[in-house]
């Protein structure tokens, strides 16, 4: 049975002997020079997907002889939180009509050419309307990066916290900062709980958990990045509505961390403690 070919920009690729020793990258570059994708042929770390996580990144084929990829119109994911189901797609927005560089670099090696994306003919848009498209989308995906990124430095906070109250748990003048470290831990909770649903497992967790500020992103997000540019006055609202939100709960975490977090930090400084600290101990090293 036929299959019908991947959409996007089918990029192909020679190279004279199997290379997968070395590095190979291809880049994406859009008309004022910034790099809008990036593809390689190495593995970050050992990624395993989960049921409303992203999916694994693309990887470039290093073998001899031609090989394809295809890029599919669209600009680097939105991070993601760990482990955390999400209703929505974490693939970047789609670039709008206009001529592209592909470079393709293999070590110190490099060679490019350009492709044109052309808009789709049946749909009546400026390129002006176009423009306006991909603002919102930007500024909607630098919105999740945002959420996500600082999600993820908090609970980085909250791994600290609970491993300082490890070490100092049973030392009489650590009471204050132990009591401060739990306070924190609960304020970083409740703010985590308005950003994303950690309840959600499954796709049918949905109908049960309502979700948070992140999916709501994303959903609009989704709406947004389509074929036809022309934002709507719905979608204009929304984004205003969600830009808002986020405002008051970023407030929230800088509030946190130069308040509480700074307070912790100040009497943990009083404790005088050594690098290295025997949890349980009284005093310091003997």
């Amino acid at each position: 049975m036929g299959q019908n070919p991947k959409s996007g920009v089918h990029i192909d690729y020679y190279l004279s002997e199997k290379r997968d020793s070395a590095l190979l990258r291809l880049k994406v570059i859009d008309g004022k020079g910034n790099v809008i994708r990036s593809l390689s042929n190495s593995e970050k770390d050992k990624f395993e997907i989960w049921p409303g996580g992203p999916q694994k990144s693309i990887l470039l084929s290093a073998d001899r002889g031609v090989n394809r990829v295809v890029w599919d119109f669209t600009r680097e994911p939105v991070p993601y939180i760990d482990e955390v189901f999400v209703y929505g797609n974490y693939s970047g927005g789609h670039v709008a009509p206009g001529t592209y560089t592909l470079r393709l670099i293999v070590d110190q090696d490099s060679v490019e050419t350009t492709v044109q994306i052309l808009a789709d003919p049946r749909i009546k848009a400026t390129m002006a309307d176009y423009n306006l498209q991909q603002e919102m989308v930007i500024s909607i995906e630098q919105a999740i990066k945002d959420i996500h990124e600082s999600v993820n430095d908090m609970r980085s906070v909250k791994s600290q916290i609970k491993h300082y109250e490890s070490m100092l748990v049973g030392r009489n003048d650590a009471e204050e900062i132990i009591k401060l470290g739990k306070e924190i831990i609960v304020k970083i909770d409740e703010w985590e709980a308005v950003l994303i649903q950690s309840d959600q497992k499954t796709y049918q967790d949905v109908i049960n958990f309502h979700n948070q500020l992140n999916a709501q992103w994303m959903n609009l997000k989704d709406y947004v990045d389509s074929a036809d540019p022309i934002l709507t006055s719905g979608a204009l609202d929304r984004f205003n509505d969600l830009k808002g939100e986020w405002s008051l709960f970023r407030q929230v975490k800088d509030q946190i961390i130069n308040k509480e977090l700074e307070q912790f930090n100040q009497l943990y400084k009083r404790l005088n403690l050594p690098l290295i600290t025997i949890p349980n101990a009284q005093t310091g090293l003997k």
